[in-house]
């Protein structure tokens, strides 16, 4: 064996040699660990996908499970719940209705959790969330009617009606709360808060059947658990990202 190098096929070195392969042996043998230990990392089942359209938008579901069970039926179902309760678009919904009452009473779980839930960030934001600021949204032009004809005019006039105070709620009497309008006309907008809620169902619908690897998205509001199916956990990003010119300015 020369200075400074190894001569590792030299008849006299047989014992480094030896101890070489063991190296060799024992590298191959942490490889081969770590590569099975990523694929045992990734969701087992089969890949399922649902979507379709909800809310006004657009929903997309991924989830891994043993027998690639499609659970569209039930999303489907629980979407159109949350519509019928909180979606100010379907004009027959819990909320379209007290929009068009003086005052209210209801024991259903989705409306009385958003109106609790809006009150709470009410109070936590000293009333920068509001969702009273239904007429607000309509006179701007983004209400469910006429959202691309603003009438500003009004704008003074119209705030007069705004401010979670300005509802008297009581109960729950016999699992109802009644909701009292201090003015009625004032109206009430849980989009800002409704789609972050349903996302939140859709997750607990999953996980109540046994899905511990999935992606909720619904208009943009996304939720995510477990790892994707190269066993790495879920990456989201912006499509199509723009520079909006004087953003700051606004």
């Amino acid at each position: 064996m020369r200075c400074g190098v190894v001569d590792w096929a030299g008849e006299n070195d047989e014992g480094m040699q030896r101890e070489k392969h063991t190296y060799i042996r024992a590298f191959a043998g942490l490889w081969l660990v770590a590569v099975l230990a990523s694929c045992g990392s990734r969701p087992e089942g089969l890949k399922v996908e649902l979507s379709g359209k909800a809310q006004g938008t657009t929903y997309s579901i991924i989830y891994f499970e043993p027998s690639g069970a499609s659970f569209q039926g039930a999303v489907d179902s629980l979407l159109a719940e949350i519509d019928q309760s909180l979606s100010t678009y379907v004009p027959g919904s819990l909320i379209s209705r007290f929009n068009q009452a003086d005052s209210f009473r209801t024991g259903d779980r989705l409306f009385t959790e958003m109106l609790h839930q809006s009150e709470r960030m009410y109070r936590l934001t000293e009333g920068a969330f509001d969702p009273t600021v239904m007429p607000l949204v309509k006179a701007w032009g983004f209400g469910p009617d006429d959202r691309l004809t603003p009438r500003i005019a009004n704008l003074d006039s119209l705030r007069v009606f705004v401010g979670f105070d300005l509802l008297e709620i009581s109960g729950p009497l016999d699992g109802q709360y009644e909701i009292r309008k201090a003015y009625p006309t004032m109206q009430l907008d849980f989009n800002a808060i409704a789609q972050g809620y349903s996302v939140d169902l859709l997750a607990e619908l999953l996980a109540s059947r046994g899905i511990t690897h999935y992606l909720v998205e619904l208009g943009g509001e996304v939720r995510a658990r477990g790892k994707n199916e190269v066993g790495e956990a879920w990456a989201l990003g912006v499509q199509k990202p723009i520079d909006i010119k004087g953003i700051d300015e606004l």
